[in-house]
């Protein structure tokens, strides 16, 4: 070998034995490390998402980004350690990519919760459910949208059985269908399911979870690793919230029974 290949494979020796330290290095670290650095949850990022998306599931990754106020690429990486490790799961409505908790709402309710996260679909929503019979304009009134906006609304709604269409002379009224109470029937029987899910989903994640209150509606978990602690409020009523502007406020709609 010549001297200009020994010095090519002393270079390359080198360069072995410098990622084999680093490699070494990197598994130290991995064992040696805290429980709360290798703690999903325990990043106020990744917190205010997962609480979000109990309010507002199946909201589109734009949303969402305007919502918490990140990049969407930044976004997209917080959310994609959220589902590795099981507490969010995402689902592929031709080319959007919706996200909600893992076992809270069942997948066939997607596109309905999907539409309801739009504030002028949801505005038209919660108009009729307060007056039940209003005519498109006294909607449009109501949301303060044009004529064109509202009547888009009012189609989506009807065509997903959210609600009903009935002529009255030049009118047209709308009234609510019983499928909100449908919907949060079919959510309320996985409540069980989806509390032992995401309590044993948090213990894998290194965490200590302590329930603080447990009702139909809200799940307060106290989580803590290390000396880090962290309280979580998690709706569980997301047929409620989503209807709200602010989630975290009292709810003024009154849902039909």
């Amino acid at each position: 070998m010549d001297s200009k290949g020994e010095a090519r494979a002393g270079f390359l020796k080198d360069i072995e034995r410098r990622i084999g330290r680093e490699r070494s290095v990197a598994a130290d670290v991995e064992r040696t490390a805290p429980r709360d650095t290798r703690s999903v949850l325990m990043n106020p990022t990744r917190q205010q998402i997962f609480c979000l998306l109990h309010s507002k599931p199946c909201i589109h990754l734009t949303m969402l980004a305007r919502k918490v106020d990140i990049a969407p690429n930044s976004l997209k990486w917080h959310l994609d350690k959220l589902e590795k490790r099981g507490f969010i799961t995402s689902h592929r409505m031709g080319n959007r990519l919706v996200f909600f908790p893992t076992d809270m709402i069942p997948e066939h309710l997607c596109e309905s919760f999907f539409q309801l996260n739009k504030e002028v679909i949801r505005g038209t929503f919660v108009q009729i459910i307060a007056r039940p019979g209003i005519s498109q304009k006294d909607v449009k009134l109501g949301v303060e949208r044009n004529h064109q906006a509202v009547h888009r609304s009012a189609r989506v709604l009807v065509q997903a059985s959210m609600v009903e269409a009935v002529k009255d002379g030049t009118l047209t009224r709308y009234y609510p269908t019983d499928i909100v109470q449908e919907w949060t029937r079919d959510i309320q029987s996985r409540l069980r399911n989806y509390r032992e899910g995401v309590l044993k989903r948090m213990r894998e994640d290194a965490l200590d979870p302590e329930v603080e209150r447990a009702t139909d509606k809200v799940l307060i978990v106290k989580v803590r690793t290390g000396v880090d602690r962290s309280i979580l409020t998690l709706h569980t009523d997301p047929v409620a919230t989503i209807l709200q502007d602010d989630p975290t406020g009292p709810s003024g709609i009154r849902l039909p029974r």
